[in-house]
């Protein structure tokens, strides 16, 4: 069942009131030491696995009577319309580009982006919107997007670090992902010094909503894991 229009804008102007009153009711209570209520979160799902994760069990240890709702999915999605409260975006990361020693062995690495269209590269479809990520280089000073050709296209994170790690071709993939594989010598990077500048961290809410202090908390938990990583 969906919403018509009319019925869509009723139900936001409801959710703004809503807000309101939690609001004023927060403002009565004062400063807490512990946060409760219900915090449902969307993040991608490696991110979610090695970052987002280890920061909720945080989270749940100095608040115990907060609930959470986690979703771990690799596409975009609507934040009000899905009835979320945050969604975790891009952490402070490099993309790197990684190959498997054995396939450089046999083709060489590449020395600058423009030998890129000599080697297999894996690519990455965002599902929600049916589009291939382009890959971010730098030239010079200037960021640049390339769009690879390849025959070889995943939507799942981990399973590009897998087909790269088995010799499938080359990735770009982020840094926190390639770096375990990276450290056990079955990934090396590549074409190092195109490596585009690290993309910030992002927790998105919706605009019309207030931060709650089981928001803020969240903010404040992911910001201290972001400093250690």
């Amino acid at each position: 069942m969906t919403l018509t229009s009319d019925g869509g804008d009723l139900h936001l102007r409801c959710r703004h009131i809503a807000d309101k009153i939690e609001a004023l009711r927060d403002e009565s209570v004062g400063a807490r030491s512990e946060v409760s209520g219900t915090l449902h979160i969307n993040a991608p799902v490696v991110i979610g696995h090695q970052w987002v994760v280890p920061a909720l069990a945080e989270l749940r240890q100095h608040h115990s009577k907060l609930a959470l709702e986690v979703e771990l999915l690799d596409h975009y999605v609507a934040i009000i319309s899905d009835g979320l409260d945050a969604v975790v975006r891009i952490g402070e990361q490099s993309l790197v580009v990684c190959g498997a020693p054995d396939y450089l062995a046999r083709r060489g690495a590449p020395r600058n982006p423009a030998d890129l269209g000599g080697y297999t590269c894996l690519l990455f479809r965002i599902t929600s919107i049916g589009l291939i990520r382009t890959w971010q280089v730098q030239d010079g000073r200037e960021t640049r997007e390339l769009r690879p050709e390849s025959s070889v296209v995943m939507d799942k994170g981990e399973v590009m670090l897998a087909c790269a790690v088995a010799g499938m071709g080359i990735v770009q993939i982020p840094d926190y992902i390639a770096a375990g594989a990276v450290d056990a010598g079955c990934l090396v990077e590549v074409l190092a010094h195109h490596r585009a500048p690290p993309m910030p961290i992002s927790v998105l809410y919706p605009f019309a909503r207030r931060v709650t202090p089981w928001l803020r908390a969240l903010i404040e938990v992911l910001a201290e894991h972001a400093g250690q990583s």
